[in-house]
């Protein structure tokens, strides 16, 4: 195994980049500030402009800025180069961040073609994980901290299989530093990893009594957040959180929407840890062991207990170590069996149909082919298929993958690609983009690669390097249309917005904007009364809970998609065929609350109307709720 061997540089090198670097600008464009981004970029902001965010509904009964050093630092980028030039910086360095610790992590186990194409896999093939579909995803194409926390912790997995542990630790407690929901995982595998004969264990098993100690003493002596580790949440509470942000609790689970995925995404790591000799083997075992750990604490602190340490740490995150690991799995499986006859291929390709089918019954097959691989790959002499066998398990696995296409017609709710529902295509071009999502990307990136490499290998060097430009060409061409398509307001339009509503909006006011939160905090920058988005701080206070819960049923009574917050998106989308039409008097319930100050609609309602802002095709009007109350309130 090569796993310890030096980097050699190779002539084929730049080409192989430059195609990567294509399938990357495909699979992760930047998508601006969308999803958790959002909540993130307002925590920045929050340090920049207390005052006008204070009555913010995220913000006003405490979030989690306190245990992250993401929120400083991009406070001062924003500061100093302004909240977009800011964001982007922060997710061009995240994307560097990730692709050169994954590159670092592959190149203990891959060298050559191998190498690049392993990295294409982790790149390309779906990444979504964790109890809901396409919420959390590898490498995600927004500024988070969690892409810092996957790409250290990668570096510090990388440090650990080398035994290079001085390096390892300090980029593991950076990552906690960032982001100890998602680091924690890596924590746990490194203490797995480290196991290993009598005196590691020993000493593995005094450190884990230590940690054991520590968290118990400050439990007792009310040091935050671990205090929460002797509380359970109360019914009431509970009842709002899986009513709104059900994924933290197994509780909320729906189980055709994880464990299928789950499963897929387990097979290949299991099998790569039975198969394995070494430390390879034990890379991906204390992998499988750290997802297996996670979703275990999960059912037993969520599920069976409702601990308020456990609903907050949501230990399910380590799941994004086992997708990440499942790629690096499949291909080493592919560099170890495919040669060695036909029942392997065709249980390779089985482990691939799988992860094409893992939204339905993908995590049967994956289970199925690995355990069949695991089998046939320890025997001396395993089964061969005679090529009329070879050709009817072919057959089959393509009906298999034709379930796929009857998963995609059932439209885009069901096709588990878009990370929160971004309308970053147009209608015409959606299937395409389901299709490069689904693992289409994968293939194609693999080919591509194949072929600049036979190139470059046989002196076609000019070939190769003109279809890796074209490549990244093309890629950069698709990539700059769907950050156009991400932007937010038109120029005219924000122009608009800002010139005839921030003069009659005090900066301590509240504000409504119907549909869209960005537009409250990012243009207007003022505090959000209630959204759907918002409500993902829920499970860390209760007062956002309830108090949300009854702000989101009055947006549902003006008619707006924001007060939705259901478990799944098909009833999210059964919901929201339901509202009412927005009235006078949707608006008169929703401005009866006190801590409503001003509503933003794209329709002119009632007399409330103190202001329009027309431009870029685009019209909004702005409604004083002070109007519509019997008297007016100060604020």
């Amino acid at each position: 195994m090569t796993m310890l061997a030096g980097w050699k540089w190779d002539r084929r090198t730049v080409p192989a980049l430059l195609v990567l670097a294509a399938l990357w600008l495909l699979c992760h464009p930047w998508e601006g500030l969308w999803h958790d981004s959002r909540l993130y970029a307002l925590q920045a902001l929050q340090r920049l402009h207390p005052d006008q965010f204070r009555r913010d509904l995220f913000l006003v009964y405490g979030s989690q800025d306190a245990f992250t050093l993401f929120s400083p630092i991009y406070a001062a980028l924003i500061s100093a180069f302004g909240l977009d030039t800011a964001a982007l910086l922060v997710q061009e360095t995240g994307n560097l961040l990730w692709l050169g610790s994954a590159a670092f992590l592959v190149a203990a186990f891959q060298r050559g073609l191998g190498f690049w194409l392993t990295l294409a896999l982790l790149v390309a093939l779906p990444s979504d994980y964790g109890p809901t579909m396409t919420t959390f995803n590898l490498a995600e194409t927004f500024p988070t901290p969690r892409i810092f926390a996957e790409a250290l912790g990668m570096l510090a997995m990388g440090c650990a299989v080398r035994g290079r542990w001085p390096w390892g630790v300090p980029a593991l407690v950076l990552a906690l530093l960032l982001h100890p929901l998602m680091a924690a995982g890596v924590g746990l595998f490194g203490v797995l990893f480290l196991a290993e004969g009598k005196q590691r264990m020993r000493l593995t098993a005094v450190a884990v009594v230590l940690i054991s100690v520590v968290l118990a003493g400050a439990a007792l002596l009310g040091i935050a957040p671990f205090d929460r580790l002797l509380r359970t949440m109360d019914d009431t509470w509970y009842a709002h959180v899986l009513a709104t942000t059900s994924g933290v609790a197994w509780d909320g689970w729906v189980f055709g929407a994880w464990a299928s995925r789950a499963a897929v995404a387990f097979s290949p790591v299991l099998a790569a840890a039975w198969l394995g000799q070494g430390a390879r083997a034990r890379f991906f075992g204390c992998v499988a062991l750290t997802g297996a750990a996670g979703l275990l604490a999960c059912w037993v602190g969520t599920g069976l207990t409702h601990n308020l340490l456990m609903l907050q740490a949501q230990p399910w995150r380590v799941m994004w170590i086992v997708q990440m690991a499942s790629a690096i799995a499949l291909a080493c499986l592919w560099q170890q069996f495919w040669h060695r006859g036909r029942l392997f291929r065709a249980l390779l390709l089985a482990l691939c149909v799988a992860i094409l089918t893992r939204n339905t019954f993908g995590g049967l097959l994956g289970l199925a082919a690995a355990g069949l691989l695991c089998h046939q790959g320890s025997q001396a002499r395993p089964w061969e298929l005679s090529p009329r066998h070879y050709r009817l398990a072919l057959a089959f696995l393509a009906v298999l993958a034709s379930a796929l296409l009857r998963e995609i017609a059932g439209g885009p709710a069901w096709t588990g690609i878009w990370q929160n529902d971004i309308p970053i295509a147009t209608f015409d071009t959606l299937w395409l983009w389901i299709w490069l999502k689904r693992g289409v990307a994968a293939l194609l990136g693999v080919g591509l690669l194949i072929q600049v490499w036979r190139w470059s290998g046989r002196g076609r060097q000019a070939a190769a390097y003109s279809l890796a430009f074209a490549c990244l060409a093309v890629s950069a061409a698709v990539a700059i249309e769907r950050a156009n398509a991400a932007a937010w307001l038109p120029p005219k339009t924000e122009q608009a917005v800002r010139a005839n509503f921030l003069p009659l909006i005090p900066p301590q006011a509240t504000v409504y904007w119907e549909d869209e939160l960005r537009y409250t905090w990012f243009v207007l920058g003022r505090s959000s009364y209630g959204s759907n988005p918002q409500m993902a701080g829920a499970v860390f206070n209760r007062g956002t809970a309830l108090e949300g819960r009854k702000r989101l049923a009055r947006l549902e009574q003006l008619g707006m998609a924001d007060g939705i917050r259901k478990r799944t998106r098909l009833e999210n989308s059964e919901a929201i065929n339901r509202l009412p039409p927005t009235t006078v008097a949707g608006l008169a319930i929703a401005c009866a609350d006190p801590e409503l100050d001003f509503v933003v609609l794209s329709r002119k309602l009632g007399p409330s109307v103190v202001a329009s802002a027309i431009g870029g095709g685009n019209a909004f009007y702005l409604h004083d709720c002070s109007l519509l109350r019997p008297q007016r309130e100060g604020r």
